[in-house]
């Protein structure tokens, strides 16, 4: 046959959380499918075991060792399909790395994306009880993700999961190659002893919202102060942030907006109340939020874990709009002071880039959102990150290198991933 076939697989996270990782996979398939590549899902749902019996809950607990239903099911699509290469996102916890012992078995080629640290955290995260946890990175035995209950807060999950991340997930290092999503899950795989010349960087392909909108670069009059679009969670800095306005000084003299919802969006709209100009405005949809990129300023990042990527950090650069944002993770590698304000993720970092932000000109705003618009039209549109999988597709099915830099990568990334 002339067009490649894959074996697209993912666990899918609740559907009921927002998920970035879920939107990816999706946005992946149709990109992969546009250019000529035969992609055959393999999915796996996490909303089919909250309604499962208690008896089907206690047989998934076990799935991150054995496999369960889910390897039958895999042997049998990779007997009927014979797909040139299987590509992996997540398996946790209903599939399982044993996917990849049954690929092999077969001589197909296997890919895996990492999009977190579960390589070495069971929540994937590095994240635990409000700050940045690495309790259980180097260590044979994660105890402290099983005390702790880090996965899904379930003890007997956290149990299997320490289990699986001691005795099967030395299978991952027999995939062919593993795609890291930014410089900086790069650098944590080879801490974890992923061999670095089987790692590449691909950053995600981001579509592109705003190409029809006249604004974008232009210090439009209308656009005034902050907005945030996040998951409404301790990770994602909001709490930190609000400390930050406070003490920038600048609640009545410009706005601040929260877009998203989560855990703490109760606590979030109690925190906000207390101020004169910041508003919760809860999740919206495509346009909506695209609108709200286009009224404000300055789009913020406050993440204080450490992102693997920093997706809103670029749908603020394709948005023509500047990027206040923490130096966290991945965030260090996407916004510099080309096309924004980095700053330490602290509640005095945060309050000191909102001041510098709200003190740029509209001159200087406006330079550095069509700097940023530059930086995603040369780094993350799609078709750049489509292409380059396929390249990685075709290198693994020959058994040949493939190029360890992404095709089109600004200097920081650069300095990150290599």
């Amino acid at each position: 046959r002339g067009r490649m076939r894959v074996l697209h697989v993912h666990n899918h996270y609740r559907s009921r959380l927002p998920s970035g990782e879920n939107k990816v996979v999706e946005f992946e398939r149709r990109e992969l499918g546009s250019r000529g590549v035969d992609v055959v899902a393999f999915d796996a749902y996490n909303d089919d075991v909250e309604d499962a019996s208690t008896l089907d809950k206690a047989r998934t607990v076990l799935n991150p060792i054995t496999g369960g239903d889910q390897r039958r099911r895999v042997r049998d699509v990779l007997e009927r399909q014979r797909p040139d290469l299987v590509h992996i996102h997540n398996v946790y916890p209903l599939i399982s790395p044993r996917i990849i012992e049954e690929a092999k078995r077969r001589n197909i080629p296997v890919v895996h994306t990492v999009h977190n640290f579960r390589h070495g955290c069971m929540a994937g995260t590095l994240f635990r009880d409000g700050q940045p946890c690495r309790n259980c990175i180097d260590t044979k035995w994660p105890i402290a993700g099983l005390r702790h209950r880090c996965a899904s807060n379930s003890m007997a999950l956290s149990a299997s999961m320490m289990l699986s991340q001691r005795f099967i997930s030395p299978l991952w290092k027999q995939a062919d190659t593993i795609i890291a999503i930014s410089g900086t899950v790069k650098n944590y795989l080879i801490e974890q002893g992923f061999q670095p010349d089987r790692i590449v960087v691909n950053y995600h392909g981001v579509p592109d919202r705003f190409e029809e909108r006249p604004t974008i670069g232009e210090a439009r009059s209308s656009a005034s102060g902050f907005v945030v679009a996040s998951r409404l969670d301790a990770s994602k800095g909001l709490l930190t942030l609000l400390d930050g306005w406070e003490r920038s000084g600048l609640d009545g003299r410009t706005r601040l907006t929260l877009i998203g919802d989560g855990e703490l969006t109760a606590e979030l709209r109690d925190r906000s109340a207390r101020f004169a100009s910041v508003a919760l405005l809860g999740r919206l949809n495509s346009d909506d939020l695209a609108e709200q990129f286009d009224q404000h300023a300055v789009i913020v990042v406050p993440s204080i874990w450490e992102e693997p990527f920093g997706l809103t950090a670029v749908e603020a650069m394709a948005s023509g709009r500047p990027v206040l944002a923490t130096t966290a993770g991945a965030l260090a590698e996407l916004v510099d002071d080309s096309v924004g304000w980095s700053v330490p993720p602290t509640v005095d970092g945060l309050a000191r880039g909102l001041v510098m932000a709200h003190g740029a000109s509209a001159q200087e705003r406006a330079h550095k959102g069509s700097a940023g618009r530059a930086r995603y039209e040369a780094t993350f549109r799609p078709e750049h990150s489509t292409m380059r999988l396929i390249d990685i597709y075709r290198s693994a099915v020959a058994g040949t290198p493939i190029a360890q830099t992404p095709r089109a990568e600004h200097v920081n990334a650069v300095k990150e991933a290599s």
